[in-house]
């Protein structure tokens, strides 16, 4: 059985736009700041409200937001 594609398939999507979920403004700051370690010269994201880049910021613990797939002890 042969497919037939009509061209009306091939067209680009047509459809409306959506408004954006939030319209809270993304908080920025200063650009052009420079981490705070006195050898290192990298220029930090003006969205890093940290005065360190990420090679010299502290390790900060962090938590895994997913459930497992399986359970984690076989039922028995």
């Amino acid at each position: 059985m042969a497919l037939r594609i009509h061209n009306e398939e091939l067209a680009p999507l047509r459809g409306s736009t959506v408004a954006p979920v939030s319209l809270k403004p993304v908080r920025a700051y200063l650009s052009g700041r420079v981490c705070e370690v006195a050898t290192c010269q990298t220029v930090l994201s003006q969205y890093n409200d940290g005065a360190r880049c990420w090679q010299h910021e502290s390790a900060k613990p962090f938590q895994i937001r997913v459930l497992p797939v399986r359970p984690l002890h076989p039922a028995a």
